[in-house]
């Protein structure tokens, strides 16, 4: 779940490592996360790795789906405002894949992970395309990413970290309610060490010692 530099064998429209061989490495995008995929065209020719000159592109777009219906739409979509072209004269397009959308969580459903396809795709002025790039990754899904509160705990005592979450609740601006017949918030006398409940009756604040 990270920024990733990926080199794209322009020509064989493969991906490869730095040094020109086959990347065998997956990729995957979870659910959620928007990672910087930084993709280097390059031309490789033996051991020699060469950066493709892109700037004849005029924008870019790039999509994440599942499949190729053209009808739908695909779980990532990238527009040319969001796409970091600066460097597209040494070859190097940096695409922010944004993960987070209704169209993944939907797409992945349940499942622990799907097989899926990242396309790139180069325009130029004519709205024609002249740039094409896609290989195959890994979507994989999340265990809770709406987050909440926790769950009780199923003993009798909380664990710190649930202790640190209740005692969060009683700070700020949040009013504390009791509710009951018999709650109320109880002090201990300092000379006596008598306890004493506050309570309201009627609307008149009292207080009541308690064993």
């Amino acid at each position: 779940m990270a920024n990733k530099v990926i080199y794209f064998d322009w020509v064989n429209q493969v991906r490869v490592l730095a040094g020109g061989s086959r990347d065998p490495n997956p990729i995957r995008l979870y659910y959620g996360e928007v990672p910087n995929w930084e993709i280097h065209f390059v031309t490789v020719s033996g051991t020699t790795v060469t950066a493709v000159d892109a700037s004849a592109v005029a924008a870019w777009a790039a999509a994440v789906d599942d499949d190729f219906d053209s009808a739908t739409t695909p779980w990532v979509r990238v527009l040319d405002g969001d796409i970091d072209s600066t460097d597209e004269a040494n070859g190097v397009i940096v695409v922010p894949v944004d993960s987070n959308t209704a169209t993944f969580a939907t797409g992945i459903g349940t499942s622990e992970s799907a097989q899926a396809y990242f396309e790139l795709r180069g325009l130029n002025a004519s709205a024609e395309l002249v740039t094409y790039a896609r290989f195959a990754i890994t979507a994989a899904n999340t265990i809770d990413p709406a987050g909440g509160d926790p769950p009780d705990p199923t003993g009798n005592y909380y664990t710190k970290t649930e202790c640190d979450a209740l005692f969060a609740t009683l700070s700020g601006d949040a009013d504390i309610e009791i509710t009951g017949g018999t709650a109320g918030f109880i002090l201990e006398d300092r000379t006596t060490a008598t306890r004493y409940r506050f309570f309201v009756d009627n609307g008149v604040i009292g207080i009541e010692s308690v064993s």
